[in-house]
C-alpha cells in the first residue's frame, strides 16, 4: 500500500493536470469567442486605420 507522501503527491500531479486542462478549455474558448466577434465585426479595423491616418494628416499639417 502506497504512503500517504506518495498518495498525496500523486493527488496534486492530477490536481495540477486537471487544472490545467480547464484553463486550456477558457484559453481556447476565448480565443474563439474573440474569433467570432472579430468576424462580426469586420470594418472595425478599417475605422482605426483611417482616424490613425487622419489623425497623422492633422498633425504633419499642424506643424507646416
Amino acid at each position: 500500500m502506497p504512503d500517504k507522501k506518495a498518495k498525496d503527491k500523486l493527488d496534486a500531479t492530477i490536481q495540477q493536470v486537471v487544472e490545467h486542462r480547464a484553463l486550456e478549455a477558457v484559453r481556447k474558448s476565448r480565443m474563439e469567442e474573440r474569433r467570432r466577434w472579430r468576424q462580426k465585426d469586420p470594418l472595425r479595423g478599417l475605422f482605426w486605420g483611417l482616424l490613425l491616418v487622419l489623425l497623422g494628416v492633422l498633425f504633419f499639417a499642424n506643424e507646416q
